[in-house]
């Protein structure tokens, strides 16, 4: 595992990233229930209504088993302890969202720079598709940014709790009626080259 430090002055949080990789064999072997996780998604409210998230026109087995590895890549969001105690109870989802979409849309854009620099690879991203307010998918056309719209991990099939818990050393924690000490956000790189560095 590698780790390294980034500090936000302004939205007071620290990101520590951990890397590990995996054979995609083990990894679907230990991590991946399609069916049980494609219930799951069936109880959320974006079911079918985003590219991004099932149901798929394709095969996820088939898709997913076309790459060798599987580069996990954790971010902890630690949230500074003033951040935490000054947040109010009504304020704490908007605080969530507004810190989450922000690290998200920096470590997408750094996640799809791998994709250009090693061929046939794929990004999935720690949750569903940012890129539009709203999808396409809902008035039946096609996605309109395609070449930056990527699938999540859990939205393919695999557990990412146990993900982090297992590969990362990561509890995924969730904010309720105040902000939790860290998010997590689980990004996933899969390959057929070893990166080395």
């Amino acid at each position: 595992m590698i780790n390294f430090l980034m500090k936000n002055e302004i939205c007071d949080y620290t990101l520590k990233t951990n890397f590990n990789k995996i054979e995609i064999k083990e990894y679907i072997d230990n991590y991946y229930d399609r069916v049980k996780f494609h219930e799951l998604c069936k109880k959320c409210d974006k079911y079918g209504t985003l590219w991004s998230c099932p149901p798929y026109s394709f095969n996820v087995d088939d898709y997913i088993k076309n790459y060798k590895y599987a580069y996990i890549i954790g971010t902890k969001i630690i949230l500074d302890d003033k951040l935490i105690k000054e947040t109010k109870k009504e304020d704490v989802i908007d605080c969530t969202y507004k810190i989450l979409n922000e690290v998200r849309k920096r470590l997408e854009k750094m996640i799809l720079e791998l994709e250009n620099k090693y061929a046939n690879s794929l990004s999935l991203y720690a949750g569903s598709c940012l890129n539009c307010n709203v999808c396409t998918r809902t008035v039946n056309k096609p996605c309109i940014q395609p070449e930056t719209m990527r699938y999540s991990l859990e939205s393919l099939g695999f557990d990412v709790s146990k993900t982090a818990f297992k590969l990362l050393n990561i509890e995924l924690k969730w904010a309720k009626d105040s902000l939790p000490e860290y998010f997590t956000l689980v990004n996933a790189f899969f390959t057929n080259t070893e990166i080395e560095d």
